[in-house]
């Protein structure tokens, strides 16, 4: 037998265990171990559209299809697919490979003799490149002449075919290094600056006690008495020197005077005269790079001399084997991965059933008897199985309205005569929202013995994690 309630049930004392097991819910979300587990529900729990969670096989979601005899159909939880996350930064670049050894320079090939260069005419068709002559000796680099008045260029002949290339000559023997100039003289050393005044002297210390004084001698003998004077007498031994006294405790160092302004630096003497070049030396080994020294002033451009005739080009020397390949450097931090979907975030249509109770006779007419406030948005549909029942029957036929908010009336409980189960129809699919009161009336035909009203109206509601029914 039903038992009336006619608030929430809440645990006692203000304690938070569950008030029910969903074991014990009729058509609400349950939760088994396996497939043997969801067939072996009992059907008087089962209502169309319920949802179960099986634990086995990695989890999946049933939707009870139809009651009876039971048939379930597999829910999909996939949610859309979340947005790419950004793509990560590109890693450094690794470390460039060291670099391979270079090849051996080929042999360099022999001069070529220049030749003589002859009176320039008038430019014609540009001939072939003569032997070169013997180069002579450099001659003493002769005043600049004033700059002629530049003619007009005649046309460029065509350019002759190129001759072959001469093998490069050996390079001669380097010239021993000449003697260094003498060091020019030394500018005059600049004023001093002025000394900074003395600090002040410190204490002096104690004077020591003074030496005992020494005995003094024996005084030598009297001479007689003459009218010349005599010589006189030998001067008494010196007397013993008294101890040194004690050196007195030396005085605190004065404070030291505060350092004077540093004078101007004298100016700089000039450079000597170069010295003669001697022969250049045998290069000795490199040493160490050193230190880049300060930019000189750039020195008088001297008068460009004659252009020499170009020599043959020596053979190009064998290439270089190439150098091992780098190591690859090391990947780059991977990007952070993109938002997953979450399989609970899906939004997911949920039995809700409302169910109204009213305890006791319903014997008043055109009276408001139950009602329910929603809370969320709540979908009825008017095929659904709702029921309704009560224990007394009445004895003639009673119909019982349920209204919208007070005004529209969107369905109908009806009982026969003498039958304690109703017949709950709707004027259509209705959806109601948070707000709405559905509300059961009365109408004119009353029973006196009609008695213990119960309505459950099946409904669904959109549960999305995180905000799911109570």
């Amino acid at each position: 037998m039903a038992i009336p309630v006619a608030s929430n049930i809440i645990p006692r004392n203000g304690n938070t265990w569950p008030v029910v097991e969903d074991v014990f819910v009729k058509g609400g979300f349950r939760v088994v171990d396996d497939l043997a587990a969801r067939d072996a529900i009992n059907p008087l729990s089962m209502k169309q559209g319920m949802l179960v969670y099986v634990r086995a096989g990695g989890g999946s979601l049933h939707k009870l299809d139809v009651v009876s005899p039971p048939a379930w159909s597999q829910a999909s939880t996939e949610g859309p697919q979340g947005i790419q996350g950004i793509q990560g930064e590109v890693g450094p670049t690794g470390a460039t490979g060291p670099q391979g050894i270079q090849g051996e320079q080929g042999p360099q090939g022999l001069q070529g003799p220049q030749g003589l260069q002859g009176d320039q005419g008038i430019q014609g068709i540009q001939g072939e490149v003569g032997p070169t002559g013997p180069a002579g000796a450099t001659g003493d680099i002769g005043p600049q002449g004033v700059q002629g008045i530049q003619g007009i260029q005649g046309a460029t002949g065509p350019t002759g075919a190129q001759g072959p290339q001469g093998e490069v000559g050996p390079t001669g023997a380097q010239g021993l290094q000449g003697l260094q100039g003498e060091a020019g003289p030394i500018g005059p050393q600049g004023i001093q600056g002025i000394q900074g005044p003395q600090g002040e002297q410190g204490l002096q210390g104690p004077t020591g006690p003074q030496g005992l004084q020494g005995e003094a001698g024996p005084a030598g003998p009297t001479g007689a008495d003459s009218i010349v004077p005599g010589p006189t007498g030998p001067q008494g031994e010196q007397g013993l020197q008294g101890l040194q006294g004690i050196q007195g405790i030396q005085g605190e160092q004065g404070l030291q005077g505060i350092a004077g302004p540093t004078g101007p630096t004298g100016a700089q003497g000039d450079i000597g005269p170069q010295g003669p070049q001697g022969i250049q030396g045998a290069t000795g080994p490199t040493g160490p790079a050193g230190a880049d020294g300060a930019q000189g002033p750039q020195g008088i451009q001297g008068a460009t001399g004659a252009t020499g005739a170009t020599g043959e080009q020596g053979p190009q020397g064998i290439q270089g084997l190439q150098g091992i390949q780098g190591e690859v450097g090391p990947t780059g931090p991977q990007g952070p991965t993109g938002e997953s979907p979450d399989m609970y975030a899906v939004t997911l249509n949920l039995p809700y059933d409302i169910s109204l109770c009213v305890p006791g006779y319903l014997d008043t007419a055109n009276r408001m008897y139950a009602g329910v406030l929603f809370s969320r948005t709540v979908d009825v549909l008017a095929a659904a199985p709702h029921v309704a029942q009560v224990t007394n029957a009445p004895t003639v036929a009673v119909t019982m309205d349920l209204m919208l908010n007070g005004a529209t009336s969107v369905g109908a409980v009806s009982f026969a005569g003498e039958a304690t189960t109703a017949t709950v129809t709707w004027s259509g699919n209705h959806t109601f929202v948070a707000g709405d009161r559905l509300t059961l009336h009365t109408n004119s035909t009353v029973d006196a013995n009609m008695q213990n009203l119960f309505v459950t109206i099946v409904g669904r509601a959109a549960a999305p994690h995180g905000a799911m029914l109570p």
